[in-house]
């Protein structure tokens, strides 16, 4: 099977797209692939043999960025972004685009080694997509609860992630859990206070290292502007200190450390 032939090998019967294109490893692509694996829509039209990826998120910025990517390799010209008409309480707005391409639907439903060889070169761009879509970072003033995350119920494709962050010289922890949830039942029932169902297995990769955190900010960082200014945050503002003598900025090695290395050498 060649994706790079620019035709699809078992479309026998099925009309070819208007737009033909070639898919070649590129940075858009690399990121289309870490989304795939996140929160990436495959749609299956049966009854008019049309086929689409789809993105639907409460962040705009992200699906514009899938949009220029998806419209990048096919060649399209961008349609609108729509956005949901009924909110429910207690949820935010959430936005979606839709391209209907039998070309990506099948190339984005084969199995991780098929997608390897367009990964590799742009390893940066696949790890964006997919902290953009199961990432999360968070942060506490006293930096014990500051982590860099990524989890989800893949563990293929978490492992291979941990592999491409290590060979950009971020080591990441690797963690294995079951997920929980309580189970639904009327009060005064058995199963209503303290039984919990088991949901499924999941596999996090995750990382307090201030080092870690600051590498990950210049090689890969995040598209969507809500982690990013987080991650702006936690590099510039919970990672440094001010001395209490001089005032000046510095980076400390401990929580404790409250003097910068010049006027702590003076108080010596």
């Amino acid at each position: 099977m060649s994706w790079q032939k620019g035709h699809i090998p078992w479309n026998k019967g099925i009309e070819w797209e208007k737009r033909r294109f070639i898919l070649t490893p590129s940075p858009e692509l690399s990121y289309l692939i870490g989304v795939n694996y996140g929160d990436m829509r495959h749609m299956k039209y049966e009854k008019k043999s049309q086929f689409a990826i789809g993105l639907l998120v409460t962040d705009k910025d992200f699906v514009e960025e899938f949009r220029r990517c998806a419209c990048s390799i096919t060649g399209k010209k961008p349609s609108r972004i729509w956005e949901t008409s009924r909110v429910r309480k207690g949820r935010k707005k959430e936005y979606g685009w839709t391209i209907f391409s039998k070309k990506l639907f099948k190339f984005f439903s084969e199995t991780l080694d098929v997608h390897k060889p367009f990964i590799e070169g742009y390893e940066q761009y696949f790890l964006r997509g997919l902290f953009d879509s199961e990432g999360t970072i968070t942060s506490c003033s006293n930096k014990t609860n500051t982590q860099l995350r990524l989890s989800f119920g893949n563990k293929e494709v978490t492992i291979y992630s941990l592999k491409l962050l290590d060979k950009l010289g971020m080591q990441f922890k690797y963690y294995e859990f079951n997920s929980y949830k309580k189970r639904i039942g009327k009060k005064g029932s058995i199963p209503y206070s303290n039984d919990f169902i088991h949901r499924k297995m999941m596999y996090t990769i995750a990382t307090k290292n201030k080092n870690i955190i600051k590498n990950f900010g210049e090689k890969i960082c995040f598209t969507i502007k809500r982690k990013q200014d987080m991650l702006i945050y936690l590099i510039n503002y919970v990672f440094k200190k001010y001395c209490v003598i001089c005032g000046k900025e510095f980076e400390p090695n401990s929580n404790a450390q409250k003097y910068c290395n010049n006027c702590r050498k003076k108080n010596q």
